[in-house]
């Protein structure tokens, strides 16, 4: 896949007009399929650690611990900052910028139409 990507890069930049804007968004969608199957993998790798771990306690004598939903998503959303503040000074608050600016969006989105106009 990661040639894949090379050779539509190396495409892309001959390519002109319409040709180039389809093979822009076909570049997109295969960066983007790539990301999200990393994603799926590091999240079954951490499950399957957790559940190692989880085992492992268990043949040792200790109760049974289930992690809920909720308790894994914080744990994924701690080590998502963890590694924004490796990145750099500023990754945290442009991430809390964007993710701020999609909630507002969102929440316009709720307002009625009449009361759009009005502020």
């Amino acid at each position: 896949e990661q040639a894949e990507i090379a050779d539509m890069k190396k495409q892309l930049s001959k390519a002109q007009g319409l040709e180039k804007e389809s093979l822009q968004q076909q570049l997109n969608r295969l960066i983007q399929r790539r990301k999200q199957r990393e994603r799926t993998e590091r999240a079954q790798a951490e499950k399957s650690g957790r559940r190692k771990a989880m085992q492992k306690r268990v043949e040792e004598g200790a109760g049974a611990f289930y992690l809920s939903k909720g308790d894994a998503r914080r744990l994924e959303i701690a080590k998502e900052y963890d590694k924004l503040k490796s990145q750099g000074k500023n990754a945290v608050q442009e991430h809390v910028a964007k993710r701020l600016k999609k909630a507002a969006q969102k929440d316009h989105l709720y307002v009625p139409t009449t009361r759009r106009g009005a502020n």
